[in-house]
């Protein structure tokens, strides 16, 4: 008895020496997990700079009358919150920017499925 644990104890021993210990690259899962959160956080940014107190308040996405229905109809309307920001503020937001703030309200506010 004595020497079959001795031997198992041993194999187990040599397994682990010989492992691999090299660090793994990053799932893809994670990957796309991290470049969502950094979209979020761009969109989140960019939503307290242009949005939140310079045209309205954060009460506009949780009232009962929104006409936002959809993750795409989310994204038109911040085209068209961007079309205003270019009249008034001069300020041009490109289709990533545009991007960014959809998804940063969809996760905060909407939690609607994206396609």
């Amino acid at each position: 008895m004595k020497i079959t644990t001795c031997f198992f104890c041993s194999l187990l021993f040599v397994t682990n020496c010989f492992a691999d210990t090299t660090p793994q690259a990053p799932s893809q899962a994670t990957l796309k997990a991290q470049k969502k959160a950094a979209l979020i956080k761009q969109g989140e940014n960019l939503h307290q700079a242009y949005c939140a107190g310079r045209c309205h308040g954060n009460w506009i996405y949780t009232r009962a009358t929104s006409r936002i229905r959809n993750y795409a109809a989310l994204t038109v309307h911040v085209q068209s919150c961007a079309t205003n920001l270019r009249k008034f503020l001069r300020k041009r937001w490109t289709n990533p920017e545009i991007a960014a703030v959809a998804a940063y309200l969809n996760d905060e506010y909407y939690l609607f499925k994206r396609k």
